[in-house]
């Protein structure tokens, strides 16, 4: 349970961010930084590699935002984790609390499917 708690913790001092080209609507992924200090946006040239643009295109609209999306999806996947392993692993006295259970694993479970599939977008 303690080791879930400080994951959850650990995934809201560290949010994912992305890269944003407005121009094109294109983004990516800019890593995991602490919540209060952003990644930079790198230089011209690390940028349009980035983006897989050419030299003759822009990237003076380029900002860094927060992965809603992301972030979200680790919520919802480690609040339904950690209460079902807790009940599954250490509270089996009751039927009901074992299929409560459960059900949190199989919710986690399709949530982190839905979040691969997100992943693989990029």
């Amino acid at each position: 349970m303690l080791a879930g708690l400080s994951l959850l913790i650990l995934s809201e001092l560290f949010p994912p961010w992305l890269y944003e080209d407005e121009n094109t609507s294109a983004v990516r992924s800019a890593g995991y930084h602490f919540v209060t200090s952003p990644p930079k946006v790198r230089s011209s040239e690390e940028m349009k590699s980035l983006f897989a643009l050419r030299d003759s295109e822009t990237t003076q609209f380029i900002w860094v935002h927060k992965d809603g999306i992301r972030l979200m999806g680790q919520r919802i996947i480690l609040l339904f984790l950690i209460p079902g392993l807790w009940v599954v692993l250490f509270d089996r006295r009751r039927a009901l609390n074992f299929v409560a259970g459960g059900l949190c694993l199989c919710i986690a479970l399709i949530f982190s499917g839905l979040y691969i599939f997100y992943l693989a977008l990029f």
